[in-house]
């Protein structure tokens, strides 16, 4: 089956079209999709469905330019969490925390992205993508009424996209390019917990701790040190790897396994909550990953929370406010009277001690990357994001000076053996 698409990956590239095999159970449902939102929807549906295989639990992606900007499990939102993403009080399914939680992993990355969830869409689901700049779901299926909401989104616009869960691609794929047609093995490789199961590097108990804190995260900030160790057995010391961690790294890996490389991603609690995508050099990726990662856990910190953000502002602008906030120290003038313009009150800025110490109280921060890290720089910009737990391909020539830099900074390191670039 041939669908028109919109146009291609810009507007003067017309026609554009695309061939559904008859065997995807493959239906549009509403709008109208271009050739990107295909990229971007098929790389999301591939994402969620091994987040589901592999955990057990709904999985939920944000796609935008073919890399996902978040990518979550399903999990319970705290009231402080829902607060830093200006969530309504709201009984949220299963499938809606996997999705809030992919989605906040990078709020200024998901604006207008491509939705994708492992499980049947409900109408708590539908009833958040609702109110969201997106510009697409695809799913397995789709409650009635929930189905009938989305395809009022946008006066008809917003995209709809229904796949069978139990399709299966062909194992080869193909590509053409400047007329020269490229031919390769799927990557079929699986991303499970016996991955990560101990580690090269054992993090000694307390060497990165820090204290502990109040209700932060969407589960709570987990509290850090040897007091955290010794209610966390194999936390430290024989490398074992606690289980929801495991978790964490289990998803942050798939994630990268749909990320344009080079690639470096950060999660927290079974979620990204930064992805560093596309850069040549891997320190890049890893502060670029780093500096998302810091951004989204200082979102909850007491002062982004008392921040007096104007009532009437559409969320959007609610988020650039606390974006601006949370780059102070690097505005302008006029950026910090627009940041003011938007405020009821004067800011109390986070100092650089105060950021040190708040992302301090977070225990179990994860690093991914797609390859072996050939270089301790990058460790050395994880641990000022308190990064615990590393997982890298290795086999660099440089594995061990990688090795020993993780030991003195007290991080558990795995080497997976897998390289997962995409291209």
């Amino acid at each position: 089956m041939d669908i028109a698409l919109k146009y291609g990956c810009n507007p003067h590239q017309t026609p554009a079209s695309v061939r559904v095999p008859d065997e995807a159970g493959f239906k549009v449902l509403s709008g109208r999709p271009g050739y990107i939102n295909f990229l971007d929807a098929l790389g999301a549906w591939q994402l969620v469905r091994e987040l589901k295989a592999a955990t057990g639990k709904p999985g939920a992606a944000s796609f935008k330019h073919v890399s996902p900007a978040g990518a979550a499990v399903a999990a319970p939102l705290s009231d402080v969490y829902r607060a830093s993403q200006f969530l309504p009080d709201a009984d949220y399914s299963p499938v809606a925390t996997a999705y809030a939680r992919a989605r906040g992993g990078d709020r200024m990355c998901s604006f207008g992205d491509v939705a994708a969830v492992s499980d049947v869409v409900d109408l708590s689901l539908a009833r958040l993508l609702f109110e969201e700049v997106s510009d697409l779901i695809i799913a397995p299926g789709y409650e009635p009424e929930a189905l009938e909401l989305l395809k009022s989104k946008r006066n008809g616009a917003y995209i709809v996209l229904r796949i069978d869960p139990d399709y299966e691609p062909t194992e080869t794929e193909t590509r053409e390019v400047f007329g020269f047609t490229l031919t390769q093995k799927r990557n079929t490789a699986r991303i499970t917990k016996d991955l990560f199961t101990t580690g090269v590097a054992a993090g000694r108990p307390g060497a990165a701790a820090g204290a502990g804190g109040a209700d932060a995260a969407a589960g709570g900030v987990r509290p850090t040190g040897a007091a955290a160790d010794a209610d966390r057995p194999g936390a430290a010391g024989d490398a074992a790897i606690p289980d929801d961690v495991v978790e964490t790294l289990v998803v942050t890996t798939i994630a990268l396994k749909y990320t344009q490389s080079n690639s470096v991603g950060l999660g927290y609690d079974g979620q990204v909550i930064g992805m560093g995508a596309g850069q040549q050099s891997r320190v890049h990726c890893t502060r670029l990953a780093c500096d998302k990662a810091d951004k989204w856990l200082l979102q909850q910190h007491p002062k982004t929370m008392a921040l007096k953000i104007k009532a009437d502002l559409p969320k959007p602008e609610k988020a650039n406010m606390v974006d601006y906030f949370l780059l102070w120290d690097q505005l302008s003038d006029v950026e910090k009277a627009k940041l003011r313009a938007g405020l009821d009150a004067d800011p109390d800025p986070i100092t650089r001690e105060e950021r040190a110490e708040w992302v301090k109280r977070f225990d179990g921060i994860c690093l991914s990357s797609d390859a072996f890290i050939p270089f301790p720089d990058n460790l050395d910009r994880a641990a000022k994001t308190n990064v615990q737990y590393v997982a890298q391909a290795g086999g660099s020539v440089r594995d061990d000076i990688v090795t020993q830099a993780a030991e003195e900074y007290g991080m558990t390191m795995i080497h997976t053996g897998l390289r997962l670039f995409l291209h």
